[in-house]
């Protein structure tokens, strides 16, 4: 028994928090202009090399461009949206183990 009258003990532990982060593809990813009608830049640099896929989504959900990257860190690419049609789209840049999700305009 304490000086307060309790019995017993409890611990408590602190830990780094977990969740989306986790799977969050690190490094800088740049997409412009937006929106976009012609041309849709595309930049993304990291540290290290790996095998990196970027798929496009259209508004109905449905995959409509796959692009793969082989090891690379740095990408520097361009997508013709001209013909598409307008109205927001997802672009999806994953590796094997992380992704990041983009959403784009187009107009």
């Amino acid at each position: 028994m304490n000086p307060e009258g309790c019995v017993g003990g409890d611990s408590v532990y602190l830990m780094e928090p977990t969740g989306i982060e986790d799977f969050q593809l690190e490094g800088e990813f740049r997409l412009y202009p937006i929106p976009a009608s012609r041309i849709l830049h595309i930049e993304y640099v990291q540290e290290n090399a790996e095998n990196l896929k970027l798929e496009m989504f259209d508004p109905a959900g449905r995959e409509i461009l796959i692009r793969p990257y082989p090891n690379t860190n740095e990408i520097k690419d361009a997508i013709n949206v001209s013909e598409m049609t307008r109205g927001v789209y997802y672009l999806r840049l994953r590796s094997d183990e992380r992704q990041i999700i983009k959403r784009i305009i187009l107009n």
